[in-house]
């Protein structure tokens, strides 16, 4: 009977936030986890439009669901964000509870983003298991978390430098730049939004970190001695290999191609772009007065036209509306990045040893690139000290030849840094990072039955 048993596939239904930062770790992270456990099937939730824009990994054993459009479409996310947000928390429950009540086989566990909380209503119906992925860096889960407890939960204008000096001052943080993910925010209701989001984690089985231990040690520590849920850092989830068709040799690689090594600057600055067009103007005018080679990757048609029309002319610019981001950024003509460091796109620029020039614009991109220039010394800002409105192109335009100049200091101490970092990549790559830590899923499934309501805690206050 136990051996007929084992025979029997474990069902893991993995929710990824419909958001290119969150589904691409995720299927990164279902694939590993196949690979430590072989004997799973995963079901992978996503809205119809989400269903075209991913490429599965290639394992007989994962398969999507889909549910319907009930989001904005991802093609208008930076222009509604609020809008999608209230959306994620509102619309998106009733038809995944649907989906996993149909599933065949039935589902043994559920495998969530941490900022779906929702999905702790689900688990405690359904008497499932529940793990939660936090997509970005521990140091920010670890700033939410102290957030919280200076604001009591909430973070109004009276609490509010209460609150950052309490982070400024965080023992065994990673940096001292945990504030600065709030810098974007202030005065808006996003803060409160996300600290609500995240209040479900304590009612999860275990808490999943796109990290590993040598890359963010204070952070991961302080998280482990201070909350009960087990953390598991289990990065750096990289992207999958391209399927056959997407590894078709495409004009932008062969353009790529015919310019030397470490000659070319990356540039993207996300999935969606909160960039005004005067922005994106002097954007335009910096990289042309750098004389750099790039290769730009903007989506949008609006944004793709302001661009183009700021560049005409200039023949030493690509302009792309999408491409394999870890393909071009392993290319040997990519001598530098400029990102709006996201923290898919820094771990991504660290794995493939390739020096950035920062240019956050919202949330956690804020601490990744302090971390990136001040922490790891990996990179260079075009924001000063100062806060401007407008960063102009004369900014722009040194730091990106400061870092472009092989013969300027700024570069060659940079690139010392850089190798060491991607060494750290490899090592913990090597060593599997990860796999290991992913067993605990068979310890959570594969034995027992489903728990009961009791164990799951009671998720019915969480909103």
């Amino acid at each position: 009977m136990e051996t007929q048993q084992a025979s029997i596939p474990r069902h893991v239904v993995a929710i990824p936030l419909p958001g290119r930062g969150h589904v691409n770790p995720m299927l990164s992270l279902c694939h590993n986890l196949l690979l430590s456990q072989p004997n799973l099937l995963i079901s992978i939730i996503l809205t119809d439009e989400w269903a075209h824009l991913v490429s599965l990994p290639s394992h007989s054993n994962i398969r999507l669901v889909t549910i319907p459009n009930v989001l904005p479409s991802e093609a208008d996310r930076g222009s509604c964000y609020e809008e999608f947000v209230e959306a994620v928390l509102t619309l998106m429950c009733g038809p995944v509870e649907k989906a996993i009540e149909e599933m065949d086989p039935p589902t043994d566990c559920i495998l969530a983003d941490l900022l779906l909380p929702w999905v702790a209503g689900i688990g405690r119906r359904r008497r499932l298991h529940v793990a939660a992925f936090f997509p970005q860096s521990a140091s920010v889960f670890l700033a939410l978390l102290q957030l919280k407890k200076a604001g009591n939960g909430v973070i109004g204008s009276d609490v509010w430098d209460q609150a950052k000096d309490a982070l400024r001052y965080l023992p065994r943080g990673s940096s001292t730049h945990l504030p600065d993910f709030t810098t974007i925010s202030r005065g808006q209701s996003m803060h409160d939004t996300f600290l609500q989001v995240m209040s479900w984690y304590p009612f999860t089985q275990a808490l999943f970190f796109n990290s590993f231990d040598d890359l963010e040690p204070q952070s991961l520590q302080s998280l482990a001695s201070e909350i009960s849920v087990p953390v598991y850092p289990i990065g750096p989830l990289l992207p999958l290999p391209p399927t056959a068709t997407e590894n078709s040799y495409t004009d932008y690689l062969k353009w790529l191609d015919t310019y030397p090594e470490n000659s070319v600057l990356y540039v993207s600055l996300g999935s969606f772009l909160p960039l005004s067009p005067t922005e994106l103007k002097e954007l335009s005018k910096g990289l042309m007065l750098s004389g750099y080679p790039f290769i730009w990757a903007i989506r949008g048609v609006s944004f793709l036209q302001i661009v183009s029309e700021s560049l005409k002319g200039y023949e030493k610019g690509l302009i792309v509306p999408w491409c394999e981001q870890y393909t071009v950024l392993s290319h040997r003509s990519v001598g530098a990045f400029f990102t709006h460091c996201g923290w898919n796109s820094t771990l991504e620029a660290l794995k493939c040893g390739v020096p950035m020039v920062v240019y956050p614009l919202m949330w956690d991109q804020f601490p990744n690139a302090k971390m990136v220039v001040e922490d790891w010394g990996v990179g260079l800002s075009v924001r000063s000290g100062e806060e401007v409105d407008i960063i102009k192109a004369e900014g722009i335009a040194s730091v990106v030849g400061k870092v472009k100049d092989f013969g300027a200091c700024e570069r060659k101490e940079i690139l010392v840094r850089v190798k060491e970092m991607k060494e750290r990549f490899t090592r913990v790559l090597e060593n599997e990072n990860g796999f290991s830590t992913l067993a605990f899923f068979h310890n959570l499934i594969a034995h027992g039955d489903r728990v009961s309501g009791k164990d799951m805690g009671n998720h019915s206050e969480v909103k």
